[in-house]
């Protein structure tokens, strides 16, 4: 049984934290909320979470974890720290880390020292034990040591720590400084070395602005079996986002037909039944089912919301029809449904939409222009990559001009092909932001897969192993092919199998 927001209140943490890492619930303030109204009571189950084998879970949560126990930063979080700590290894430890030990203070003193003995580079520990505002024997001896393997860091680290006491040892260090910039940094440590500062808060944390209010379960994760689970959930969208989800999976059943049929016509949410639609029309559509559906679109008494899926529904697995080619003409016709229809347009391949593509990349409305830009990468009008790229410039437009350049820009299909491309993106975009260089890394990884090459970016089947650091992802997905009946990861909306699998 999976669990549902309501539940969320009764269920133990570390069932919240094993469902979230599942992508069975999503992580949102909802989520949020029943961890953190346990309080510190929960520094238990996060740890209980942390130490579990978490291997075949598809969702990393230790960065949640995290903000969890900055938020909190009681001596109770301690442990959770410790074993957030322990997870870098030879890592650098992330800011939020070392502030949450700074907030706890002495409390974290023995279980810091503990922590110190069990690692090959105790640099990052030493940093947060000077900086815990405790005197101690202990704390001087270690930095004394960092000193001996860094006269820099060492040095920093006793500036940190501000203890007069420590001059003698940094005034050796400086004698043994061989390189002038090292010597200019620890001549500016002693200068100031012992003067009183005013104690240094960290800056204000707000975990709410993080998460969202309400989100969706990572649909793509969950199994084809939980899928099925969730159309029976209380909440609309996460019934409609395992219909949509289903309709990309091979798996079949006549019983699943029959639940989705009865969605499709019963369920009081519109979305809902447009999605159920969708998936219905993904599969094997008999002549009286495509006649419902049409008589469904064809009542402007139906809600928009209902009607919009069942298009797009209809322009993603009817290829080439007439039928649904007029329908899409005249929800074109409406100002007020023309991006719908051009999202229509994109999503059928149908290059007899050309025109209308292009007439629409300098619409004054915004959705609109998006969808007009999506549909040069899902129609394959390379003849207009120029326009694209001056496009990479417009903040509403961004994403959209790079998912669509990625997909048609002329590529050697090799892994250094691939690199140039993507650096000519971050070229004409003036850089690229982490989310931004992720996405045109998938687009560009599926062009090589799709012609049984080797992806530059991602080691398929190993996670994100990003060949160029400097554009390291942070998804907590490890992709995968997509299922030919699956959207194409680049964007377009299409159907894998007709977009960059083709």
């Amino acid at each position: 049984m999976l669990l549902s927001p309501s539940q969320y209140s009764q269920a133990p943490v570390i069932e919240l934290l094993r469902e979230a890492a599942r992508g069975r619930i999503p992580l949102d303030r909802r989520w949020l909320r029943a961890i953190l109204e346990r309080g510190e009571s929960c520094a238990a189950d996060l740890l209980a979470f942390l130490r579990e084998d978490d291997e075949g879970l598809p969702y990393d949560l230790r960065l949640d974890i995290l903000h969890i126990a900055r938020h909190l930063a009681t001596p109770a979080m301690t442990p959770v720290l410790v074993e957030l700590a322990r997870h870098c290894k030879d890592e650098e430890w992330p800011d939020l880390l070392k502030e949450a030990f700074r907030l706890i203070g002495e409390p974290a003193l023995e279980p810091l020292l503990e922590l110190r003995k069990q690692l090959a580079d105790p640099c990052e520990a030493d940093e947060v034990l000077a900086s815990l505002g405790v005197r101690d024997p202990r704390i001087f001896e270690a930095l004394a040591e960092e000193l001996d393997r860094d006269p820099v860091l060492g040095a920093l680290a006793f500036s940190i720590y501000n203890d007069p006491a420590a001059r003698p040892l940094i005034e050796r260090a400086l004698e043994s400084a061989t390189g002038e910039l090292e010597r200019r940094e620890i001549r500016a440590i002693l200068e100031h070395l012992g003067e009183p500062r005013e104690a240094e808060l960290p800056e204000p944390f707000d975990i709410w602005s993080l998460y969202p209010e309400e989100g969706l379960p990572e649909f793509e994760a969950v199994s084809f079996e939980d899928l099925v689970a969730l159309l029976g959930s209380p909440e609309p969208r996460w019934r409609a986002g395992a219909a949509l989800e289903i309709r990309g999976r091979e798996k079949r059943t006549p019983e699943l037909e029959e639940r989705l049929l009865a969605l499709a016509r019963e369920d009081p949410d519109p979305e809902v039944r447009g999605a159920c639609w969708w998936a219905l029309l993904a599969g094997a559509v008999s002549a009286p089912l495509r006649e419902e559906v049409l008589a469904r679109l064809g009542d402007v008494a139906a809600p928009m919301a209902e009607r919009r899926l069942l298009l797009l529904g209809l322009a993603d697995t009817e290829e080439d029809d007439a039928l649904v080619t007029r329908w899409i003409l005249e929800f074109y016709d409406e100002p007020a449904t023309r991006a719908l229809a051009l999202e229509a347009m994109r999503l059928s391949a149908n290059p007899n939409f050309a025109r209308y593509v292009r007439e629409h990349l300098e619409d004054t409305d915004l959705e609109i222009r998006r969808q007009a830009v999506l549909g040069l990468g899902a129609l394959g009008l390379r003849s207009e990559l120029h326009r694209l790229a001056a496009l990479m410039r417009e903040p509403g437009l961004r994403r959209e001009a790079m998912a669509s350049y990625a997909a048609l820009a002329p590529m050697d299909l090799t892994r250094s092909g691939a690199r140039r491309v993507l650096r000519r993106i971050e070229e004409m975009a003036d850089g690229l932001s982490v989310e931004e260089a992720e996405m045109v890394m998938g687009v560009l990884d599926e062009r090589l897969v799709s012609a049984g090459r080797a992806p530059a970016f991602v080691a398929e089947g190993s996670g994100l192993q990003s060949e160029d650091e400097e554009f390291e992802p942070a998804s907590r997905v490890s992709p995968s092919k997509p299922g030919r009946n699956e959207p194409c990861p680049c964007g377009s909306g299409r159907k894998y199998k007709r977009c960059c699998g083709a």
